[in-house]
Formats: structure tokens, sequence, C-alpha cells
């Protein structure tokens, strides 16, 4: 019988699992991506022996909807820090330009 991390594809066991591989968004981000694949492939092509064992797949679903719902917003949430970094760097720029033009017409 499989543990539930070897049934979602996670290799490390869990009193071992090192938390800094998830401190970042991006690692985040590549796990998640694993775990939807899996869990994609789980729902569409998963065995299922008895007929009323339908719930089984319908809750694939629900945790593929969960989990891609979660990728969706750390993404989006990666997405706003570089257009705040891009606005940053533009209002930088703006800034120096500003300050060139002042010393050009003292000058």
């Amino acid at each position: 019988m499989k543990t539930e991390n070897e049934t979602l594809g996670i290799n490390e066991p869990m009193n071992d699992l090192n938390i800094k591989l998830y401190d970042n968004r991006e690692s985040i981000l590549i796990k998640l991506d694993e775990v939807i694949d899996f869990l994609y492939n789980k729902s569409l092509n998963g065995r299922i022996t008895k007929p009323e064992s339908d719930k089984v797949k319908i809750s694939w679903f629900k945790a593929l909807a969960y989990t891609c719902s979660i990728y969706s917003q750390i993404k989006r949430d990666v997405d706003l820090d570089e257009i705040k970094d891009k606005i940053e760097t533009m209002n930088n720029e703006i800034k120096k330009l500003n300050e060139a033009k002042r010393y050009e017409k003292k000058s």
C-alpha cells in the first residue's frame, strides 16, 4: 500500500522534508506543476474497479482544481512583483532624466 506522499508523487519523506525547498515561489510553482500533471493524469487515467468508486475520480478532479487555483494565485503574485519591479525601475529612470534636465538648465 502506497503512502499518501507516494500517491502524490512526493519523493521526500515528510519528516525529512527540507522546508527551505518551498521558501521561494519558483520552487513552489515547479512542485505544483508536477502535482498538477500527476493529478491530471490520475483523474483521467486512474483505474476504478467499481462503478461506485466514481467518487474517487471526482476527488481527484477536486484536488486538481484546488492545486490549479493555488498555482494560479502564486503565479499572479509573481507577475505582480515583476510589474512592481518594472515600475520601480521606470520611476528611477524618470528621476535620473529629470535630474539631468535640471543640471542642463543650470549649465
